[in-house]
């Protein structure tokens, strides 16, 4: 249990504290409820391992953030929102207008804000915030499995089903103040939520049983109907980019392998000779979610260091501090197409490489 409030703690704190709140008081109650010898043997053997690994995370992230922010007490995610003014995540953040240079970054705050609305006036974002609904049901159930759902009501008759039900009941609540409803968002309480599920599929069986055939026929064709569908995705390969009515990174079935034509383009100049400079220009057309601008921790070890385009002057800044390399110039404007590259021209129109034939046999 301590491992996992600690790996909570490092990657999703808010709804980490959601569905460890219910388990807090359970176990406390469980606690007040022993007497004697045996709740002292449970505190020892129990509560103070978990307390223990809690304050050492806790630790770890304070010296994390000293080291990074300069404060024990500051965390990233605070010097982010002060630099760039984002993330927006929770109803009481305050938006500050911010004004970047970067056209997608500019995009991606006014995107913020945006969302950032649907917490704080609810009554005008409806559609959005119904839209994040079925998103996670889309996600986590879906018509099959809803069928199962539909009989987890029945499972809190039993008093050992009340903690997952807490638990998921806590997550979602966090989630209603929260502009951002992703699956990963909620993957805290999956756990608690399979439980209700199978407890549903448990009760559904169960009556079907005593007396239903057609409802224990359906409980049997639910699981057919999965198996059917992830084998359809599998041996359809025409449906494994297939664009989805939400977000390709919200559906397990429908989601792609990033941008294939950065990839193209990264393998194009990886077979060029010596280090390359792309100075990417976004056009009316492009969305910043479609991301070119992409470099490893260390920037000037990379063989391929990307760049966006600045203007004229500060792109032969930059120019003259890789100098070594070769510098291109790619324009993105129609983000389901390969963009153009070309070798970059200075001020003067000197082009700073020569394009080679091989560009021409390219796959589009």
């Amino acid at each position: 249990m301590g491992v996992g409030i600690a790996l909570l703690l490092f990657s999703r704190p808010f709804e980490g504290a959601a569905v460890c709140a219910p388990v807090a008081v359970a176990v406390l109650a469980w606690l007040v409820r022993l007497k004697g010898r045996v709740r002292r043997v449970a505190v020892l053997r129990a509560a103070a391992p978990v307390v223990c690994l809690v304050v050492l995370s806790v630790g770890l992230l304070a010296w994390y953030d000293a080291k990074v922010t300069g404060s024990a007490f500051r965390l990233p995610y605070e010097v982010n929102q002060q630099e760039y003014g984002w993330p927006l995540t929770l109803a009481w953040f305050p938006v500050v207008p911010h004004s970047h240079a970067i056209r997608s970054m500019q995009d991606y705050f006014l995107w913020e804000v945006a969302e950032h609305k649907k917490v704080t006036d609810p009554a005008s974002s409806v559609y959005a915030n119904t839209t994040d609904a079925a998103m996670l049901w889309t996600f986590f159930a879906g018509p099959a499995l809803t069928i199962y759902l539909i009989f987890a009501p029945l499972a809190f008759r039993d008093r050992r089903m009340r903690l997952p039900a807490a638990v998921m009941l806590a997550t979602l609540a966090a989630l209603t103040i929260e502009q951002s409803r992703y699956p990963q968002y909620f993957s805290p309480a999956t756990a608690a939520y399979l439980i209700l599920l199978l407890q549903g599929a448990r009760h559904m069986r169960a009556i079907g049983a005593r007396g239903r055939p057609t409802l224990l026929a359906l409980y049997r064709f639910v699981p057919v109907v999965i198996v059917v569908v992830v084998a359809a995705r599998a041996a359809a390969p025409a449906l494994w980019h297939r664009r989805n009515w939400f977000d390709q990174d919200t559906s397990w079935c429908c989601s792609r392998s990033g941008n294939p034509h950065r990839e193209k383009i990264v393998d194009f100049l990886s077979r060029m000779p010596g280090e390359q400079l792309v100075i990417v220009r976004y056009g009316a057309r492009h969305v910043f979610p479609y991301e070119w601008v992409l470099n490893g921790p260390d920037i000037d070890k990379e063989n391929i260091v990307w760049a966006h385009d600045m203007g004229s002057a500060k792109n032969e800044e930059l120019i003259r501090y890789f100098s070594g390399r070769r510098a291109w110039l790619l324009d993105v404007n129609d983000d389901s197409k390969l963009p153009p590259l070309s070798p970059y021209e200075d001020s003067s129109g000197s082009p700073q490489a020569q394009m080679p034939r091989a560009w021409d046999t390219l796959p589009r």
